[in-house]
């Protein structure tokens, strides 16, 4: 059995997708496996990652047929083995020695997720191992998840990022992605669902992954009508574990969503265009799901007037 299961869906990237198994073959942690889920590429991806199991046996290939990031998340996590689950998007790259980092910290401290900090990249980025050293690092840990999510839960939203992080395979159990969130939101929700449940969780504070920003990624690719239903199905998972969490979490939160739904679906209209009447619909529903005690001045004026909107 590997120490650590890498997942990683992929549908269409052939273009990163050799960078981010470079960057799984050159890491400085070798007891590895790599599960690639491929979803119905029709670019070259699959023989890429054929060429690749013939290099190393370490790497795994699933094939499905359309299903969404969800469900090709969830069969990597059916087939995974290890003692620890890492998730690594195909256009993202590790940096050489963040499974060694995240794997070493978090046997010695006993943690059920751990995770690093992420450099964004630009889309021609190309992964060099010889760039992607760091020096020893300090870490944090947290015994109470509400004090994490508090100290973490700051507007970049980085506490929700899936895959800085490395997560025990028992502390995820039998917990698996919504199948229904196809192209976007899937891992954020799958953080709020499940992170209240850790004993431990820990942080290092040092970079193990490069985030690749480019126009082709999967929230970028998502359709107008992806967001609205990603709000809906986030609101519902927050209103089903919210009692987990503290007063002071919450509020952050639900203050976080108010200011996306804000971003999204009313300051730019004119991304939405002929989805107008779905826009104001989610807006309705969603302002009258958001706990008004949790926002405060002009968040809870605007979505008080919100919620007393009629849907139709």
């Amino acid at each position: 059995m590997p120490k650590i299961s890498i997942i990683m869906p992929n549908c269409n990237y052939a273009q990163y997708l050799t960078a981010a198994l470079d960057s799984v073959l050159a890491q400085t942690f070798q007891d590895w496996e790599c599960i690639v889920i491929d979803d119905g590429s029709r670019d070259d991806s699959v023989s890429i990652i054929r060429r690749y199991m013939a290099k190393d046996k370490r790497i795994r290939l699933i094939e499905l047929s359309h299903a969404g990031i969800g469900a090709a998340r969830n069969a990597g996590l059916d087939a995974a083995t290890g003692e620890y689950i890492a998730f690594l998007d195909s256009d993202d790259c590790y940096t050489q020695t963040a499974l060694e980092v995240l794997y070493t910290h978090a046997v010695m401290l006993k943690a059920d997720i751990i995770g690093g900090s992420v450099q964004n990249v630009f889309s021609d980025f190309v992964f060099c191992p010889a760039n992607a050293m760091f020096t020893p690092c300090s870490f944090s840990g947290y015994s109470d998840p509400n004090v994490y999510l508090i100290d973490r839960g700051d507007a970049t939203c980085n506490w929700l990022l899936l895959w800085r992080r490395l997560w025990r395979r028992d502390f995820i159990g039998s917990a698996r992605f919504d199948p229904h969130m196809t192209t976007v939101g899937e891992d954020s929700t799958f953080v709020i669902e499940n992170i209240w449940r850790a004993n431990q969780i820990v942080d290092v504070n040092a970079p193990v992954a490069y985030h690749r920003l480019h126009d082709t990624s999967s929230s970028t690719r998502a359709r107008p009508t992806d967001f609205f239903d990603y709000f809906i199905r986030l609101l519902n998972v927050a209103q089903n574990v919210s009692h987990h969490y503290s007063p002071v979490f919450c509020r952050l939160l639900y203050t976080s969503l108010a200011e996306s739904l804000i971003k999204e679906a009313v300051l730019t209209p004119n991304l939405y265009k002929t989805y107008m009447p779905q826009a104001r619909k989610t807006i309705i529903q969603c302002a009258k799901m958001i706990p008004l005690k949790y926002l405060s001045g002009r968040r809870k004026l605007m979505f008080w007037y919100l919620s007393k909107l009629k849907d139709a």
